[in-house]
């Protein structure tokens, strides 16, 4: 039998969603695989992969789109785990180091420090990884998904992308979605989202299967994460802040 290609979201966000498709039937019908979402993004780009929860900034760069869930990774106000990082307050940075986990947060950052705080910033792309460096290098720093929980101890200032964009929009907003590159079947569609569905509605058993203890944080601060910030209903509030997230995008690119 012929699986469709799945990727999606190795950060605790998406635990839910991966425990649902793990437990469900619809696993006899997919090949599931974790990435990182620029990676989910880019699989989706070079369709090595038929669906992915990627980040929505790579929609407009697919040869065919298809948002086929009623779900997705968002946010009402603080979302935590996507952040700037700094030692000095917003308005004095000069430079940003980035993490490239998301291009949709990278320009959500970019979107605004124009648009909301003003400023003209050097955007500097690097690995996130050596922590300790990062801190002693880096006075300022966008950090994106699970390292967040280590570094909201390390710095002086932290500005929660989620709460800045609510702020600046009153908007919810919308980091991914569960995006095809091909026309799928309306059955298999429905039986995909029921299978997310059945995930969501058991969020203290979807931790079981994530490890909690590396990420530094106990297990209810993680259900108090994926309960609280982040918002997984795809609904008409979230589908206007993605069309309010790409017009800012073009004004951003066409400054």
């Amino acid at each position: 039998m012929h699986k469709i290609n799945v990727s999606t979201i190795n950060y605790l966000n998406s635990t839910p969603f991966n425990y649902g498709l793990n437990n469900s039937a619809i696993i006899e019908k997919i090949a599931l695989q974790e990435n990182t979402p620029n990676d989910c993004a880019n699989l989706l780009k070079e369709e090595k992969v038929n669906i992915g929860l990627a980040p929505i900034a790579i929609i407009p760069h697919l040869k065919k789109a298809f948002i086929i869930s009623d779900y997705c990774i968002g946010c009402y106000g603080a979302v935590k785990s996507v952040c700037i990082y700094s030692n000095v307050k917003i308005q004095y940075v000069k430079k940003i180091y980035t993490d490239n986990h998301s291009i949709t947060s990278v320009f959500l950052a970019k979107i605004l420090s124009a648009f909301y705080w003003q400023i003209k910033p050097e955007w500097i792309n690097i690995e996130l990884n050596n922590l300790k460096e990062i801190k002693s290098k880096h006075e300022t720093i966008l950090a994106i998904g699970d390292k967040t929980f280590y570094y909201e101890k390390e710095y002086l200032y932290c500005y929660d992308l989620g709460e800045v964009w609510l702020d600046f929009t009153s908007l919810p907003f919308v980091f991914a979605c569960w995006i095809s590159n091909t026309e799928l079947d309306e059955s298999f569609i429905q039986e995909f989202n029921t299978s997310l569905l059945y995930g969501l509605k058991r969020k203290p058993e979807s931790l079981e299967h994530k490890d909690i203890k590396s990420l530094k944080i106990d297990k209810q601060t993680a259900l108090n994460y994926i309960t609280n910030n982040i918002s997984y209903e795809f609904n008409s509030d979230k589908q206007k802040a993605l069309k309010t997230y790409f017009d800012y995008l073009y004004k951003y690119q066409h400054r």
